[in-house]
């Protein structure tokens, strides 16, 4: 007689649910991303922890379909399993509802993302715009005064002195230097480096809106905005900018009553001061919100859980395999390999 091949125990149906525990944890991982601002390590154990638990309970109900002992408690195990796992399903859909939110989103989110790009960028500029329009009035204050140096004040004089600004060409010293220290290149580096760092990766996102990337557009935005307002502070308190208000003023004698002009300058300001508070991002507030049910996205999620819990759905209820010999089937009504 020809001898059975002897089963290895693995069946077509345990691949079919280790398989739907792999795509599972796939997606879960994939939508944890986005709700925990791009964190590898945090999304990856929450994936391992659901696809453990899956399949802790699917195999755990699997196991005891077939058992011949106290067949009514094994029954109300099994029942108790199934209602966790309903349970367990549903608590652990929204890291996958998440994912497939974002991505049938993308129009939305990705308008959203760039809004927050222009926002960043719109610090600096309204900083340069500001910082630029602060020197033409430092610029024209120190003409003024120059020109009129007779009518300073005290407080005028004594910052002229302070800045080493007693004549034109100290006037435009002075400026060429203060331009350089808070609009020059190192400015400029430390702009370029924001943006690109930062602010380029989630263009780059934005447009490929590759799943791996997407998550991390949250943080990259965060960070790109405090760089951003770090390094306008920083340029900011190195400027000094005062304004001076030159005025005309008539002064009448007392005892002749006659009239007489005189040009008057007094310190305005001592420094202007750019002040721009920080803008407020809305990506990563709507990408961590609760996810829209989507049709896509519970078709999918049934057909995971349908699939890890294969095996149980096809294993025998009586101990004995569906059909052909007992030596070339396992328990579960799948064929051995």
């Amino acid at each position: 007689m020809k001898q059975q091949k002897e089963s290895s125990g693995v069946s077509i149906a345990n691949i079919i649910t280790i398989i739907g525990l792999i795509a599972f944890g796939i997606v879960t991982y994939l939508g944890q991303l986005y709700l925990n601002d791009g964190d590898i390590t945090s999304s990856l154990l929450w994936a391992i922890g659901f696809a453990v638990i899956a399949g802790a309970l699917s195999f755990g109900a699997a196991a005891l379909k077939g058992k011949k002992i106290d067949a009514k408690l094994m029954i109300i195990i099994q029942i108790v399993l199934l209602i966790i796992y309903v349970g367990f399903a549903f608590l652990s859909s929204r890291a996958t509802l998440k994912f497939f939110d974002v991505q049938g989103d993308k129009a939305t989110l990705a308008a959203v993302a760039s809004e927050d790009i222009a926002k960043i960028d719109s610090l600096f500029a309204y900083y340069e715009l500001a910082e630029t329009k602060f020197l033409n009035n430092t610029q024209t204050s120190f003409d003024n005064a120059l020109a009129h140096r007779e009518g300073c004040d005290d407080n005028v004089n004594n910052l002229l002195n302070t800045l080493l600004v007693t004549n034109k060409e100290q006037a435009d010293q002075f400026m060429a230097t203060t331009k350089s220290r808070i609009l020059g290149n190192t400015y400029l580096s430390a702009k370029d480096s924001v943006q690109t760092k930062y602010i380029t990766p989630c263009k780059t996102a934005i447009r490929t809106w590759d799943v791996l990337k997407v998550p991390l557009i949250p943080g990259d935005l965060n960070r790109a905005c405090r760089g951003a307002k770090a390094t306008i502070d920083l340029y900011t308190t190195q400027a000094q900018l005062p304004v001076f208000e030159t005025v005309t003023q008539t002064f009448e004698d007392p005892k002749t009553k006659a009239h007489t002009t005189k040009v008057v300058t007094t310190l305005k300001v001592n420094t202007q001061t750019f002040n721009q508070e920080a803008p407020q991002l809305r990506f990563g507030s709507m990408v961590k919100q609760a996810p829209k049910v989507t049709v896509l996205g519970v078709i999918v999620l049934v057909v995971l859980h349908l699939m890890i819990l294969f095996t149980y759905l096809t294993a025998s209820s009586n101990g004995i395999s569906y059909g052909g010999s007992s030596k070339n089937r396992s328990n579960d009504g799948g064929i051995s390999l």
